[in-house]
This record gives structure tokens, sequence and C-alpha cells, in this order.
């Protein structure tokens, strides 16, 4: 069953999707830059400005000059309008919906898109596993595995968070969280 693979405006539609609610931050990922895009959507950054003129233009996609997190000055900045919001919905949901082959080792089922996720373990983004779907509309999972795709929900969770470098006090707290085998030197404890 054919598959016909994304175009590179679905995939920008798609990878913004997951960072719109950073659109009213004062801060921003580097993912919603144009090397950021690039990036994620696996095409060279210096291609992305030609894809995302025609979405400004369409009105899909809005540029603002934000703030990047790391980065000491402002730069473009790119986020999906209402409309541009409706149509990665759209799309996500048309998507899900299509069967593909699942192929596990020696083993093949048939799946939708949108479950994906479920029925392979994998918890990477929608975007991340519908690029790994081939032209013949087969998943190979331990090729998604060796390749490697952005985790889902990742974003949200560790952007900024500080780096643990030390834990003070509360050893057995410590010990009862991490188990034996990680109560190593890699984890200080000061009292």
């Amino acid at each position: 069953m054919p598959f016909s693979p994304l175009t590179v405006q679905d995939r920008i539609v798609l990878h913004l999707m997951d960072y719109q609610n950073f659109s009213d931050k004062y801060e921003v990922p580097h993912q919603v830059t144009q090397r950021g895009i690039g990036e994620s959507i696996d095409i060279a950054w210096s291609n992305v400005p030609r894809a995302m003129k025609k979405l400004v233009t369409d009105q899909v996609v809005e540029e603002k000059s934000a703030r990047i997190k790391g980065d000491k000055r402002k730069k473009k900045a790119y986020f999906l309008t209402h409309k541009g919001y409706s149509q990665a919905l759209s799309l996500k949901e048309e998507l899900s919906g299509r069967m593909v082959t699942v192929v596990d080792g020696d083993a093949s089922r048939e799946v939708q898109v949108g479950s994906l996720p479920k029925e392979t373990g994998l918890s990477y983004s929608f975007l991340s596993l519908a690029m790994r779907i081939s032209n013949d509309g087969k998943f190979d999972v331990a090729r998604a595995k060796a390749t490697g795709a952005t985790p889902s929900g990742v974003v949200e969770f560790v952007e900024g968070a500080p780096v643990v470098r030390s834990f003070v006090g509360r050893e057995g707290e410590l010990s009862a969280v991490t188990g034996p085998p990680f109560s190593s030197s890699m984890w200080r404890s000061c009292s």
C-alpha cells in the first residue's frame, strides 16, 4: 500500500504544532527558528526560508522576532496561526487514520498511524514517527530505534531545566528513589 511522503510544508506545520504553547512566550526554543525547523524535519536549514515564505504568505504561519533560549540576541521565530493550527490538526487526523505495516523483526502487522506509539512502544513525536514511514507504507521499528527521533513531550518538560549536580542531605530518600544500582558516586550527598 503506497504511502505518499509528507511535503516539506506538511512537515513544518506538524512540527510547529508541537511548539504552539510557546507562541506568546518571551523566550522560545531553538526548534522554532529556521535552523531548528530544518534540523527537526530533516532538510537543510538554508532551504527553510523558501518554504516559510509560502506558509507566511498563505497565513498558515506567522513570523515573530523572539529571544531564543541560550542565544544572546533575538531571531526570527515561527508559529502557526489559527488557520495553520486547524490545518495541522486536520492533517494529523487524516494521517492518524491511515494504515501502515509495522515491521518488527520477522513479524509484521497492519496498524493505524495514530496508534504507532502504543503498538511499537516508541514515545516519539507524531511527526518523527510519520517521517519514518517508507513510501511503500512500512514502518520498521528497528530502523526507527536506530535512527532516533524527537521524544514526545520532552520539549515541554526538560527545556530550561537545571542540571542536578549534587543532592543535599536526605540520603535515605535518595536511596529509596534511585535504588542500589544508582546510589553511587554519580550522586554526591552534601550533609
